[in-house]
């Protein structure tokens, strides 16, 4: 009898192991049918400062820099950007294995929650991991390369989380018939070190994963209905772990990312400044509890609303707020305490974007659908429980599968729908603008990529706009400046750079200050013919920023037309170790040394660019007229060929070719 019992066992083990891989199978699937159209696009936004032209991607000397110096990365995440040195060293600059890398820690995030609720005796836990996977809030933090953040962090927390439980012994295996529980309350030493340090790497992915030892007190007391003193203990030093990595993000973000000045600051004395604050936490509460009942529309950046203390109206959101939490704890005895804990752990969760720090995206938007990517496990998870307890109780096959293809079909839709923005820089901020009208950023960066395609009119209609809806923001002023100077307004750009400077007083080091001085030595230059005045400004540009590459390219090319040729080959060559991934700097530094009569080292820097981008026919031809000099016959015959092939019309590479066939 006890050997039929013991086949039975190993039976059901098998099938629930067989419908585990089926069931995850299916979630892949679909998950990846869904974001498809996401895995087309190119770099966007942040992606060239987090990848293209980032330094520490590109040597071995770079990846200790990540891990050593705080100031190497535009945020001090060194496990996400390690993953992003791992892949530029097998694969280099090719954005769909990024992406890909974004959706299999995206799916691997869904499965690992699918195994913490099924741990934890969640009803409809795999609708919750289909819901995370499918819905379209998380669009953002897949496609868009640089929330690597999002999507890693997310796979350290949900395994730090069950490798804590496991060594306290609130674990249930998901395969296994029977679950263990640890005697007399004593910690599995081994379980709980694993915890600890797949929380640090939590951490040094994004700090909001700081929130994980409160959401397992949370968890507990929602499991037993009590929160024990030693229960407490061993969590110290995970609360220690992230208010140290707390206070280190806080500071760069203010000190290093920028997240200081005018558009942080609400109110001159200390009482407006709380009270704008929880003005934007409850209305952004609100804002993304309502996009994940109702995710339409979704987009990269949403209207950056006002905020009024005076206005009485504007207090309903917190206040509407704090009435839900206390009329959940009130009910707790008749409704369980899931709902309470469910809210918990979502305000808990979105608590360091909501405001009451400076982030620097909130200069453009006081939400973000990245923001409430772990947050949004919480209230998923309760509708999904309410829709599972129904579930049981139909105890109908038929409707369970019905329920989980209209959620597969309505959030797989919108999701696949939303990929498509991700397209290009034009199409993501196009879609941004059409979906929030009065969004200044996307105003202003469709105003680049007009000035881009030289389309100047368009361009300054764009950032006119921009100014209209904040006109105290810096980067726009730049962007009119820099088509003023292209359209030569030298007395429109002048004032527009010298306004930029004005609203940059507090950061002189930030980017849009330094380019400003830039364009100011170029107008020098090019208009007022004072270059002891222009060098005097590429000077001071550098000098607040020895390594910043739009500085070091134009003192470069200034250097050159000066007749300065070592000195310039040096600002080149520091560009290019600064932004290594920048086709223009290392076919800037390959011009110059080719005029310094070093072809072997020009043939070097222009090889590297044509890597970078193969189809431009200004390298091809440097190149060959340097393969050309260096007595590489073949070599500049094939570049010239294949310049010719992309531009017929190019006349330098006709002449050159023909004159080595003859």
């Amino acid at each position: 009898m006890r050997l039929e019992n013991r086949r039975d066992s190993i039976a059901a083990t098998k099938h629930s192991r067989g419908r585990f891989a089926l069931l995850t199978l299916v979630l892949a699937a679909v998950t990846v049918t869904a974001y498809w159209p996401s895995l087309r696009g190119g770099f966007i936004w942040d992606d060239p400062d987090y990848v293209v032209n980032n330094p520490t991607l590109r040597s071995v000397d770079g990846l200790r820099a990540m891990w050593t110096d705080i100031h190497s990365l535009p945020q001090w995440y060194p496990v996400v950007h390690t993953t992003f040195w791992v892949e530029y060293q097998l694969f280099g600059l090719r954005p769909v294995v990024y992406k890909v890398t974004n959706l299999s820690l995206h799916i691997a995030t869904a499965l690992l929650l699918w195994r913490l609720l099924r741990n934890l005796e969640v009803p409809g836990s795999y609708l919750a991991a289909l819901v995370f996977a499918l819905h379209p809030v998380h669009v953002e933090s897949v496609a868009w390369i640089t929330e690597r953040k999002n999507a890693l962090s997310g796979v350290f927390y949900l395994l730090a989380m069950l490798a804590y439980f496991r060594s306290i012994g609130l674990w249930k295996p998901a395969l296994e018939p029977t679950g263990e529980r640890h005697k007399g309350g004593a910690i599995n030493r081994q379980w709980y070190l694993v915890a600890l340090t797949l929380f640090a790497a939590a951490l040094l992915s994004k700090t909001v994963t700081a929130s994980l030892p409160a959401a397992v007190l949370v968890l507990i007391w929602w499991k037993r209905g009590r929160v024990d003193r030693a229960d407490v203990l061993p969590l110290v030093p995970m609360f220690l772990m992230g208010i140290g990595m707390g206070l280190v993000t806080a500071g760069l973000e203010r000190h290093h990312v920028g997240a200081i000045g005018p558009e942080w600051d609400y109110s001159p004395t200390w009482h407006g400044e709380l009270a704008a604050r929880t003005l934007i936490a409850g209305r952004a509460v609100w804002f993304y509890f309502g996009k994940l009942v109702w995710p339409h529309p979704v987009a990269f950046m949403y209207d950056r609303w006002t905020i009024d203390p005076r206005d009485w109206l504007q207090w309903l959101y917190p206040a509407a707020a704090a009435v839900v939490i206390v009329a959940l704890f009130v009910l707790r005895n008749r409704i369980g305490r899931g709902p309470l804990a469910a809210a918990l752990l979502f305000g808990g969760t979105l608590f360091p974007a909501l405001g009451f720090f400076n982030v620097f995206p909130h200069r453009y938007s006081f939400v973000a659908d990245h923001f409430q990517h772990l947050a949004s496990i919480a209230l998923t998870t309760l509708i999904c429980a309410i829709i599972g307890l129904w579930l049981r109780r139909v105890n109908r096959l038929g409707v369970c599968i019905a329920v989980q293809a209209v959620v597969v079909a309505v959030l797989g839709a919108l999701t696949f729908r939303q990929g498509f923005a991700y397209e290009s820089p034009r199409t993501l901020w196009e879609d941004t603008l059409a979906k929030s009208p009065r969004s200044w950023v996307a105003h202003t960066n469709l105003g680049k990529l007009a000035a881009e395609r030289n389309e100047l009119p368009l361009a300054i209609r764009f950032h006119q706009q921009a100014l209209s809806l904040a006109p105290g923001v810096a980067d726009t002023w730049y962007n009119m400046g820099a088509v003023h100077a292209s359209r030569q307004e030298w007395a429109e750009a002048t004032d527009a750079f010298m306004r930029v400077r004005a609203l940059s007083e507090q950061k002189p080091w930030s980017s849009v200050n330094l380019d400003a001085i830039v364009g100011l030595a170029r107008i020098a230059v090019l208009h007022e013919h004072d270059p002891v005045k222009a060098e005097q400004l590429y000077q001071e540009a550098i000098g607040i920023h020895p390594r910043y590459p739009p500085a070091l390219h134009y003192y470069g090319r200034f250097l050159q037309s000066n007749g300065r040729l070592p000195e310039a080959i040096l600002q080149f060559d520091e560009q290019v170790q600064a932004a290594p991934g920048d086709t223009s700097a290392r076919l800037q530094l390959g011009v110059a040394l080719l005029q310094a009569g070093q072809a072997p080292l020009a043939i070097d820097q222009l090889e590297a660019a044509l890597q970078l981008s193969p189809d431009r026919v200004d390298v091809l031809v440097n190149l060959g007229i340097a393969q050309q000099l260096a007595g590489q016959r073949a070599g500049a015959v094939q570049s010239f060929e294949r310049a010719l092939r992309i531009d017929p019309t190019n006349q330098m590479a006709r002449e050159r070719l023909n004159a080595l066939n003859e």
